[in-house]
């Protein structure tokens, strides 16, 4: 016979009533990514009480991980450093994960009215009902007729207006798709901005959750499908590669309209030949003339060269006034 396993007192069941979508993940990832152990299985934490998370197949925990996060499982595992695809980092990513849902349960509990309180509501629903009741019986009914006994005044006919002219569905519409698109391109703008950070590789979840936002805005604003299918191939794409440094110029790259794309190539070449330019030494003024003669530079006389010594003062001087003959 198959013995039968019992839960210990530390055992933790995810409860009923928590979640983590739209929470901060960090802290699981840091379990997660940290060097503890995991405990016994008897001891691990549990989707469900009658069975362990061994037990359950690698399809059975992705799917349990999208409901209790809110975000593709395939992504969760990819950014935990280990094997996306084994079953054992599917088992530890949702034994912290559990952890952590059921810690935020004193946050999310919610409140349970008391009978007492229930009987303090009804009790001023029904003086209020009361009130109204008796405001009404005292108001006076209107008069059908004049105290005088003659017959009351006709009333005068009013004209009727004619009702204004229906607005043109084709402007409602024009407008609607114009609202549409301003929200594409704000989505758009926020993804730019995203990757403008140049530590994006290290918050990942940020950058995929901006395009996954802008894959739905194209969506909801019927965009081509060429478009919202480029959306979707950089979404996967910043999803194989959201860790590796660099990934916010190249996301930003790819979902550029052809204008923006060609004007940052043009700006690319005009700064590299100004870098090359200034490396290689440029001219202050005006380069010189082609076959212009170098400028001379400074030397000494050419010709013969003039003798140095005593016979050069004779010959300057005279032989008289440089060596006088003797009395």
């Amino acid at each position: 016979p198959v013995p039968t396993r019992t839960l210990t007192m530390s055992t933790s069941v995810l409860r009923g009533d928590v979640t983590l979508v739209g929470q901060n993940l960090l802290e699981v990832f840091k379990q997660v990514k940290g060097d503890a152990p995991l405990p016994a299985d008897d001891l691990r934490a549990r989707f469900v009480e009658d069975k362990s998370l061994v037990e359950m197949s690698q399809q059975e925990l992705e799917e349990r991980l999208r409901t209790l996060t809110g975000e593709e499982p395939q992504f969760l595992l990819a950014m935990t450093g280990l094997e996306p695809k084994s079953q054992t980092t599917a088992i530890r990513f949702a034994h912290f994960a559990i952890i952590a849902a059921n810690a935020t349960a004193n946050h999310n509990q919610q409140l349970r009215s008391s009978p007492s309180s229930k009987d303090a509501a009804q009790a001023v629903a029904s003086s209020i009902s009361n009130q109204q009741r008796d405001d009404t019986q005292k108001r006076p009914p209107p008069a059908s007729a004049s105290t005088s006994g003659q017959p009351p005044p006709a009333k005068k006919t009013k004209k009727s207006k004619k009702a204004p002219p229906a607005a043109d569905s084709d402007s409602d519409s024009d407008s609607d798709s114009a609202l549409e698109e301003d929200t594409l391109q704000t989505e758009v703008d926020k993804v730019k901005e995203v990757c403008l950070d140049p530590l994006i590789h290290r918050y990942p979840a940020k950058l995929h959750r901006a395009l996954l936002k802008l894959v739905k805005a194209a969506r909801r604003a019927h965009a081509k499908p060429k478009v919202t299918a480029r959306y979707q191939a950089v979404a996967d794409f910043c999803l194989r590669h959201a860790s590796k440094e660099g990934i916010g110029d190249q996301v930003r790259t790819m979902i550029m309209s052809p204008a923006e794309r060609k004007f940052a190539e043009e700006e690319a070449k005009a700064e590299a030949t100004l870098d090359g330019r200034n490396a290689r030494g440029g001219f202050k003024s005006n380069p010189p003339a082609e076959n212009s003669s170098p400028p001379a530079t400074w030397g000494p006389p050419r010709g013969r060269t003039q003798p140095v010594g005593t016979r050069a003062i004779r010959r300057s001087v005279g032989p008289t006034a440089a060596f006088p003959s003797p009395p």
